[in-house]
């Protein structure tokens, strides 16, 4: 969903306190702009006026640019620690062990309950292999 359109169904949900057909009006006429603009993406004006990328196969275009995008990818590692250090959290959660998830129930009498925590990471950690193997 679109940043413009949460915003509206924000106001609309505020409007509709005071009255619903208001904010049924109000979404009403915000549907009628948004067609009226058309997408974002697609203007020919603005920050992407002169982006304008090549449309073909994926295969093709790897193979032909993919040498520059890895040299531009490394060089942008090396010389941006932000970017390094997001390159490696990404790496990190994708091939190696990824996030694990902590469960922190508690008890009635709010102390950490150990026995259901253990119970949660113990199903939490058969669900990927449930999934892999389409179960």
């Amino acid at each position: 969903m679109g940043a413009r359109l949460a915003i509206a169904k924000r106001l609309a949900a505020c409007l509709s306190l005071l009255s619903p057909d208001m904010a049924c009006k109000y979404l009403a006429g915000h549907a009628r702009l948004s067609t009226l603009y058309g997408y974002d993406a697609a203007k020919r004006t603005g920050p992407n006026a002169r982006w304008l990328p090549r449309d073909g196969k994926a295969d093709s275009l790897i193979s032909r640019d993919g040498r520059i995008i890895r040299a531009r990818s490394r060089a942008m590692v090396r010389d941006n620690p932000n970017m390094g250090g997001a390159i490696r959290r990404m790496v990190s959660n994708v091939v190696f062990t990824g996030i694990k998830p902590q469960a922190q129930l508690r008890s009635k009498d709010n102390k950490p309950d150990s026995a259901a925590n253990n119970r949660v990471e113990d199903v939490w950690n058969v669900w990927p292999r449930l999934s892999i193997c389409g179960s």
